[in-house]
């Protein structure tokens, strides 16, 4: 199963994002083409880490951006969450229980391609889940 939205053709491309939906597939990858990635959640993002900046975890109360190609991000529901852009850094900005991408859409030019997986939570060694999916 596969998701496509298309945005109305502009003066100058077409705009697009798409998403290959598998069941039981440990990553769900986001393939956005000239339009400003989004990522959001019902539960609250209570911890947010990116790989380049900053190089601390944040708490709602900083609710600084991030920029990294990695992100680790913690709900309120217990659960870890990674997501990883593919092609490039990416920075996003964090407004409650959504990152979104900064300089990316909105009638940019940029492709950006994210993969997001959870951390199982029967696990006894979290790192180790997070290397495994690190791999992939």
């Amino acid at each position: 199963l596969a998701l496509r939205v298309d945005a109305p053709a502009t003066l100058l491309r077409q705009a697009s994002m798409k998403a290959a939906l598998v069941r039981g597939g440990p990553f769900v990858s986001m393939d956005y083409d000239g339009l400003t990635p989004l990522v959001s959640c019902e539960h609250a993002i209570i911890e947010l880490d990116a790989d380049e900046y900053p190089r601390r975890t944040l708490t709602p109360a900083d609710r600084d951006y991030v920029k990294g190609r990695r992100f680790r991000m913690k709900l309120n529901d217990g659960s870890t969450w990674l997501l990883y852009s593919v092609l490039d850094a990416i920075e996003f900005d964090w407004i409650e229980n959504t990152l979104i991408g900064r300089g990316s859409g909105g009638g940019g030019q940029r492709r950006v391609l994210l993969r997001l997986t959870v951390v199982p939570r029967n696990t006894t060694d979290a790192a180790a889940a997070e290397g495994v999916r690190d791999q992939r």
